[in-house]
C-alpha cells in the first residue's frame, strides 16, 4: 500500500493537472530504487483514479517488474497483467513498452513470450535485438542469440557487442568472436570501453586462445578488478597456473585494482591446482593484511588450497575461523581429508557435520565414499552406500557407484567389482566404472584376466587411461590388443598428456 501522504500529493496532482509527467517521474524513481513495489503501487493508483498516463506509465512499470523478479517471483505474472492493460489500452504498439516487456520475459525465463513479443515489433531498433538476443544467450540458447545477431540489420552498440561476445564464449565460438572484435577495432577509433575489452578478453580466455587474451590484456590502457580476474580465472582455466599466480601478484604490486573476492577464488585455484603452498601462503598473508575475511568461497578456496597442497592442519585452521560452516565448506573440508589418505578422520568429520545438523548432499556424500575408497575402508563405503537410500532423501547417482566400484576394485575385489556393477548398471558399464575397473586389473597385476572384456567400449579419463590399456596389454604379452588400442587412440584423436612439475619458488611477504 501507498503511505497516506504520498497517496494525498498524487490525488492533489491529479485533481490539479493531466499531465503523467510527474506520475512518471514518482514511477521511474521508485523502480529504480531500493523499492521498486512502490512504482506498481503508484501505477495501480492511477488506473484506479483514471489518472492521465501514457507508454512510459507502463514502461517504467514494467520495469519495476524487472527489479522484483529476483525478489518475488509473482513479478513475472504482474508484468502479464501490465502487458495485457497496455494492448486495451493501445500503448503496446509503442517500442519502449515492447523492449521493456522483451526483457522483462527474458529475465524471468519465458523466452516463448519474448520471442512473441520479438516478432511483433514492426522496426526492431538495435534495443530490441540486444535485449532479445541477451535473453536467448541468459537462458542458455545460445546458437538461437548468435542466430539473432546475425540477422541483425542494425548497427549494433557496445551493449550488443558485450551480449555476442558471451554468447561466443559460451558456445566457444572463436572465429565469430574474432570477427566482433575486428568489428570493435574498425569502428571505435581508438576510444576505449573498458567492459567491451573486458568481453573480448573473456572470450578469447573461454575459447582457448590464452595467448590473444593475455596480449589483450597487456595492451588495454585502463584494467579494473574484472579486467584482472579475467586473467587471472582464464589463466588457471586454461592449465597456466603459474601465470596466474604472476598476474595475481603483479595486480596487488601495482595497486590498478583492489582484488574481489572472485580474484582470490581464482587465484587460490591455480595454487590448488600446482600444489603451491607457498604462493598460496602468500595469498592467505595477502588476505589477512588487506582485512578480508575468509567467510564465504574464498575461505572455501583457502581450505581447498590447503588440502590440495597437503597442509590439512592449516585447512582444519581456516575452518575453525569460518563465521559459518556451512555444507560446502564441510565438503571441502571432509574431501581434503580424502584426498591426504585421512579416511578415518573424514568419516569421523561427516558424522560430527550431522550432529551440527548439516544435512550431507550427493556431493558429501560423493566425499565419504572417495574417504573410504582412499583408505581402503570398504564395509564402512558400503554402509554409506546403502544410507544414503535409507537415511537420506539422497539418491545414488552414477559417480557414488562408480566411487564404490573403484573401492571395491583398489581392495582386490574384482569379482565383487563386477558383480556389483551388473547389478546396478544393467545396461553396461560406462567410461568411468570402466577405467576404474581396468585401473584395479593393472594394480593387482591382473591384467591379462581382466583387461580384454573391458576393451570395448568408451573410457574415461582420456588418453591416460587408454595408454594404461595398451601396456596392460603389452605386459601381458598381447601385442595385437596393444597395437589395437594405438590404433583406437589415433582413429579417435586422443593423445596422452604430457606430465609436467610446477616450481613454486619463494615470495616476499605482500605490503599495504
Amino acid at each position: 500500500m501507498l503511505h497516506p501522504q504520498l497517496e494525498a500529493q498524487i490525488h492533489a496532482h491529479i485533481v490539479k493537472s493531466p499531465s503523467p509527467h510527474l506520475l512518471n517521474y514518482i514511477i521511474r524513481s521508485a523502480a529504480h530504487s531500493a523499492v521498486p513495489e512502490a512504482a506498481l503501487h503508484v501505477f495501480n493508483h492511477l488506473l484506479r483514479r483514471s489518472a492521465p498516463h501514457d507508454h512510459f506509465s507502463f514502461t517504467f512499470a514494467v520495469k519495476a517488474c524487472c527489479s522484483l523478479l529476483r525478489r518475488h517471483a509473482c513479478a513475472a505474472t504482474k508484468g502479464r497483467e501490465i502487458h495485457a492493460r497496455a494492448l486495451k489500452s493501445g500503448h503496446f504498439a509503442d517500442i519502449f513498452v515492447q523492449n521493456s516487456l522483451v526483457s522483462l520475459y527474458a529475465a524471468s525465463s519465458d523466452v516463448d513470450s519474448a520471442s512473441s513479443v520479438f516478432s511483433g515489433i514492426t522496426f526492431p531498433d538495435v534495443v530490441s535485438w540486444t535485449s532479445f538476443m541477451a535473453g536467448l544467450a541468459r537462458n542458455g540458447r545460445i546458437a538461437e542469440a548468435i542466430a539473432v545477431f546475425s540477422r541483425m540489420d542494425l548497427e549494433p552498440n557496445p551493449v550488443t557487442l558485450v551480449a555476442v561476445l558471451s554468447a561466443c564464449s559460451r558456445l566457444r565460438a572463436l572465429q565469430l568472436g574474432k570477427s566482433v572484435h575486428g568489428h570493435r577495432l574498425r569502428t571505435t577509433h581508438g576510444d576505449r570501453n573498458i567492459i567491451l575489452d573486458n568481453a573480448i578478453m573473456e572470450m578469447y580466455m573461454r575459447c582457448g586462445a590464452t595467448d590473444t587474451a593475455r596480449h589483450m590484456f597487456t595492451i588495454m590502457t585502463h584494467r579494473d578488478v574484472f579486467s584482472w580476474t579475467t586473467a587471472i580465472s582464464g589463466c588457471t582455466r586454461n592449465g597456466r597456473p603459474d601465470e596466474a599466480i604472476s598476474v595475481f601478484r603483479a595486480m596487488v604490486l601495482c595497486g590498478e585494482a583492489v582484488p574481489n573476492e572472485a580474484t582470490l577464488v581464482s587465484v587460490l585455484g591455480a595454487c590448488a591446482s600446482m600444489a603451491a603452498l607457498t604462493s598460496g601462503k602468500w595469498v592467505h598473508s595477502y588476505m589477512d593484511m588487506a582485512g578480508v575475511g575468509v567467510g564465504g568461497i574464498a575461505g572455501n578456496a583457502l581450505m581447498n588450497m590447503y588440502a590440495k597442497c597437503g597442509d590439512m592442519a592449516s585447512a582444519l585452521e581456516v575452518f575453525h575461523e569460518l563465521p559459518e560452516k556451512d555444507l560446502t565448506a564441510w565438503c571441502t573440508l571432509i574431501g581434503g581429508m580424502a584426498l591426504n589418505g585421512l579416511g578415518k578422520h573424514a568419516i569421523k568429520l561427516f558424522s560430527l557435520m550431522i550432529r551440527h545438523g548439516v544435512q550431507p548432499d550427493g556431493v558429501a556424500f560423493l566425499a565419504v565414499l572417495s574417504a573410504c575408497r582412499h583408505a581402503g575402508l570398504v564395509d564402512q563405503g558400503l554402509l554409506f552406500l546403502s544410507a544414503m537410500g535409507r537415511a537420506s532423501c539422497v539418491s545414488p547417482e552414477k559417480q557414488h557407484y562408480g566411487c564404490v566400484a573403484d573401492m571395491l576394485g583398489r581392495a582386490g575385489m574384482l569379482e565383487e567389482a563386477e558383480a556389483f556393477v551388473a547389478e546396478i548398471m544393467p545396461g553396461g558399464l560406462d567410461g568411468a566404472v570402466r577405467s576404474a575397473l581396468l585401473n584395479a586389473c593393472k594394480i593387482h597385476g591382473r591384467e591379462a584376466k581382466g583387461c580384454k572384456h573391458l576393451v570395448d567400449g568408451e573410457l574415461a579419463g582420456g588418453g591416460g587411461t587408454y595408454a594404461l590399456l595398451c601396456n596392460a596389454f603389452a605386459g601381458a604379452g598381447d601385442w595385437s590388443l596393444a597395437v589395437g588400442v594405438r590404433d583406437a587412440m589415433r582413429r579417435k584423436g586422443v593423445k596422452k598428456a604430457v606430465g609436467c612439475s610446477w616450481l613454486d619458488p619463494p615470495l616476499e611477504q605482500p605490503t599495504a
